[in-house]
């Protein structure tokens, strides 16, 4: 039960990057699977779930210089310097997508 439960607080935390990751453009001409990737990856780490990235790109079927590229486009935006906890903040409780602004929260 534990292993399902971290597995799901994964894919709720990639889907949240994933909805940083648009709010910030970086969807705009990529292929979901690119983003997807990149997302699954950053989620795994932050949970400490040991992955390369390798790994990732086969479960999404990309090349890993592709998930290395969306990867070094997301250090570039003010989330990757984030905390866990501070991502998480950003986000109201229970809700997968809803970005909340720091101007009204």
């Amino acid at each position: 039960w534990s292993s399902a439960k971290k597995t799901q607080q994964v894919a709720s935390t990639a889907l949240r990057i994933v909805a940083r990751m648009n709010r910030e453009w970086m969807t705009t001409g990529r292929r979901p699977a690119g983003i997807c990737g990149a997302g699954l990856m950053i989620a795994a780490k932050m949970h400490n779930f040991n992955r390369t990235e390798c790994q990732i790109a086969q479960v999404v079927r990309i090349c890993d210089g592709t998930l290395r590229k969306r990867i070094n486009e997301f250090d570039e935006t003010e989330a990757s310097n984030m905390t866990v906890d501070e991502f998480n903040a950003l986000f109201k409780a229970g809700s997968n997508n809803d970005f909340v602004d720091q101007e009204t929260a």
